[in-house]
């Protein structure tokens, strides 16, 4: 099976608005590219062959000017969307994903819609991102059905080989019925709550998930808080930013916001969330705020 996986962030550039038409987004800043079918010049993703691929997408702005994000096939049908409308001051973090049928050659790219606007920095809060699921064969009825059913036998035989070599690593993890945490420094957060912990690989001790193999893992989180102080969630590699979540407090109520993307990682590196300092994270026993991953293919 064909190993794809891409993550990406349109980091440093700050600000993006747009007021004279549609847009397309360039996420230049590469957190992960097995494969090498993402381009950040221009912003698409190509498939490299048929099949099903896990796509998502996170967007952050001020909330003072309407926020959208929207994925196009091949320029022309829309996917998916994230688009918020003005709710005063503060900012706020939306996502959308979904698992799609591609077919060799399709293209997908982000775009900001008229009259919208998305903003991130270095620290990646605005991402996209996805990864193969699975190949899938051509559906040509003049395709010959002997030499395909070849093609499947073969490829099972691969996929059993594989399966037998590939560990099994998956976790997810809450922070449970702790309640609300805020940091006058910054503080590693431990998520206490397993709800799965296969392979073993994340310790409720430290809060840190340790890579056991070198290869490409899609890793997610979500927060909630209270709107009425500055909320954070924010994922190391090693000492390494990768995604995070932040928003600025918008009044009275609660909001959630996720992240996630398919990161490539070497055996043994570490990744674990933090929340800055100044800022809060909330949680109790039905599991609001979360951090969870596997091992999508090892390397």
């Amino acid at each position: 099976m064909p190993k794809v996986a891409f993550a990406a962030s349109l980091g440093g550039n700050g600000m993006k608005k747009t007021t004279t038409g549609n847009v397309d987004l360039i996420y230049r800043e590469v957190l992960t590219n097995v494969g090498g079918a993402y381009n950040a010049e221009t912003g698409e993703f190509k498939a490299p062959v048929r099949g099903v691929y896990y796509i998502r997408f996170t967007a952050n702005s001020p909330t003072d000017f309407p926020m959208s994000a929207v994925l196009y096939k091949n320029s022309e049908e829309i996917q998916l969307i994230v688009h918020e409308q003005p709710s005063g001051e503060g900012s706020d973090t939306a996502s959308n994903g979904a698992t799609l049928l591609l077919e060799e050659g399709d293209r997908l790219k982000m775009v900001l819609w008229h009259n919208t606007q998305i903003w991130d920095n270095r620290n990646h809060h605005s991402t996209f991102s996805g990864f193969l699921v699975f190949p899938m064969q051509n559906t040509n009825a003049m395709v010959d059905l002997q030499a395909e059913l070849k093609d499947l036998q073969a490829s099972m035989a691969e996929l059993q080989a594989e399966n037998q070599e590939i560990p099994k690593v998956a976790f997810a993890v809450s922070l449970g019925g702790n309640g609300l945490k805020i940091a006058q420094s910054r503080t590693d957060l431990i998520y206490k709550d397993v709800l799965t912990n296969i392979g073993g690989a994340y310790n409720t001790v430290t809060g840190v998930f340790k890579a056991p193999v070198r290869g490409v893992y899609y890793i997610r989180f979500t927060a909630n808080s209270p709107t009425d102080f500055p909320m954070s969630a924010v994922l190391y590699k090693n000492q390494e930013i990768q995604l995070i979540v932040h928003e600025q407090p918008s009044g009275e109520g609660s909001d959630t916001a996720s992240n996630g993307a398919a990161l490539l990682l070497e055996e043994g590196d570490r990744l674990k969330m933090v929340l800055w300092q100044n800022t809060q994270i909330w949680d109790n026993s039905n599991h609001h705020s979360t951090f969870s991953g596997f091992l999508v293919f090892p390397m």
